[in-house]
């Protein structure tokens, strides 16, 4: 009887430690898995995950970035006027991206543009109004450096990625 109960202790025990590896391959590498990932039009999960898990990704030194890890998470460009994008959490969560104006924008996860707002004249813009492939081309401009810097990772949990987070993009 002991001899069965401590095989099961291991066979849990490596189960746990498979889990928790899995796990961080799966945080640590899920930009450059989103960036490889089928997704709908329009889309960009690997900015959603560059968001999500900025505190386990690789963060490359880039002169005039500073990554904010605490509370809501940042990406910010101190060279052009502190234009960034991140997270905020209200019902759903929004991704922002602020530019040199001063002015937000906020998204979906499926980049669909939600509201805009001109914080220099404090007012809310009309998004029909709103260039939205132009600014998509500013958030891409401020995070390529970022998402092209992920590397391909030793252990390719691509298949178990996209299974996991297929649905949330398409």
């Amino acid at each position: 009887m002991r001899k069965i109960f401590k095989r099961i202790l291991i066979f849990l025990g490596i189960s746990l430690i498979l889990l928790f590896l899995v796990i961080e391959n799966l945080k640590t590498n899920s930009v450059y898995y989103a960036k490889n990932m089928p997704r709908g039009e329009g889309q960009h999960p690997e900015w959603i995950m560059l968001i999500e898990n900025l505190d386990s990704i690789i963060k490359p030194e880039i002169d005039g970035i500073k990554y904010k890890i605490k509370g809501t998470k940042d990406i910010v460009n101190v060279k052009n006027n502190y234009e960034y994008f991140g997270n905020v959490y209200d019902e759903e969560t929004e991704y922002v991206y602020s530019d040199e104006k001063d002015t937000s924008y906020a998204f979906n996860k499926n980049f669909r543009l939600l509201h805009a707002f001109d914080f220099n004249e404090y007012k809310s813009i009309d998004i029909s109004k709103v260039n939205k492939e132009e600014i998509i081309a500013k958030i891409d401009k401020l995070l390529s450096p970022i998402v092209n810097t992920q590397s391909e990772p030793l252990i390719n949990l691509q298949w178990l990625f996209n299974l996991i987070y297929q649905n949330k993009f398409t």
